[in-house]
């Protein structure tokens, strides 16, 4: 470019190559660029540490852009490969595609999926439940005894998933079931102490936080 003139004569072209590079390149580790293709891809959402990086719609118009000219003049080929010929993701798909949607779950009914929930819990299958709170599931369904997985998890003292499902997914402590027995209940007639003070610890903090709120 600079042989055919392109720049004005008083360019300092060594600022603008260093401007260049700032914008368009970036500097990372195996494990942060992992990270980060993890991350784009759980939804804008960490996988190592359960918190949400990007918003909804950031992600979206990240992976939009990322989709479209992401890799450069080989974007459009990319964007025709096998993918988009079995599954739904080309972009007029919605008008004339029968292809299967991936984000679809063989859950049939509100009860298999309650039931998967509970049992997740009973066992203390965090990356289950990770991959129900992603799905959209709501972590606050009850069975047929109105309980819940935090019930269930208080119960058996599976600590770590009580530990997600109220810190991470903001299940309510106090949701009673149809003997009106809470997680917490739960917790102290089993004798689950470490789960006994978490609980407790986490009810005292909503109470601290409303009361200052009322304040």
């Amino acid at each position: 470019m600079k042989a055919n003139k392109c720049f004005p004569e008083d360019t300092k072209l060594n600022d603008e190559l260093d401007l260049h590079f700032q914008l368009y390149s970036v500097g990372i580790t195996c494990d942060s660029g992992a990270n980060t293709a993890a991350t784009l891809a759980n939804g804008g959402m960490c996988p190592t540490t359960d918190e949400r990086v990007l918003k909804s719609k950031s992600f979206c118009d990240t992976a939009s852009l990322m989709f479209s000219c992401g890799l450069y003049d080989y974007s459009g080929q990319f964007a025709f490969k096998n993918f988009v010929k079995n599954f739904n993701f080309h972009n007029f798909d919605v008008a004339c595609g029968t292809k299967c949607d991936p984000r679809n779950t063989n859950t049939n009914s509100q009860s298999t999926e309650v039931h998967s929930l509970l049992y997740a819990a009973y066992n203390g299958d965090v990356s289950a439940m990770k991959r129900f709170a992603l799905q959209g599931v709501e972590m606050t369904q009850q069975d047929y005894d109105r309980r819940t997985a935090l019930h269930v998890a208080a119960a058996e003292g599976k600590i770590h998933v009580v530990r997600f499902l109220i810190e991470k997914c903001d299940v309510d402590c106090g949701i009673p079931d149809r003997w009106g027995k809470t997680p917490l209940d739960d917790a102290k007639h089993f004798e689950k102490e470490d789960v006994v003070q978490l609980l407790e610890t986490h009810m005292g903090k909503i109470t601290v936080v409303t009361n200052a709120k009322s304040d």
